[in-house]
């Protein structure tokens, strides 16, 4: 995810979080980078939309083995970590985890934070999920 991010910096990149549910946790096994389909309008330095075909092909491949979608991940090549008010306005999915990594330059620091929106929470509908693992 970080070379990821790092590579399409100024643009968002997005990618798809992998993994499966047990009763008191998720375990993402991996992350799949995608295309950001908002290259192609010139808006990808703000925003992020992955292609349905290509959710449809990791949806497809993952029949059968156990793994699914458990959320995705996006950068933030504003250096913002926490969702923004269009990742906010954009839930579909109240179980889906949102992995936010913040960069303000190709180089510089990264900050990671993955996020669960979640009504009872008090800071704008999202709780930061602990996270244990490399980038």
């Amino acid at each position: 995810m970080e070379q990821h991010a790092r590579s399409a910096w100024p643009d968002e990149c997005c990618g798809l979080l992998i993994g499966h549910r047990s009763q008191d946790a998720e375990h993402i096994t991996r992350a799949v980078p995608m295309p950001n389909q908002m290259a192609r309008t010139g808006q990808a330095g703000r925003l992020f939309e992955i292609p349905p075909q290509a959710l449809f092909d990791v949806q497809r491949a993952l029949r059968g083995s156990g793994d699914g979608m458990l959320g995705h991940y996006h950068s933030h090549p504003n250096g913002r970590r926490g969702p923004s008010p269009r990742d906010r306005a954009a839930i579909h999915d109240p179980q889906a985890l949102w992995g936010i990594l913040a960069l303000s330059s190709a180089e510089g620091g990264l900050d990671f934070g993955l996020w669960r929106p979640d009504p009872a929470c008090l800071w704008q509908d999202f709780c930061l999920v602990g996270w244990q693992g490399s980038l």
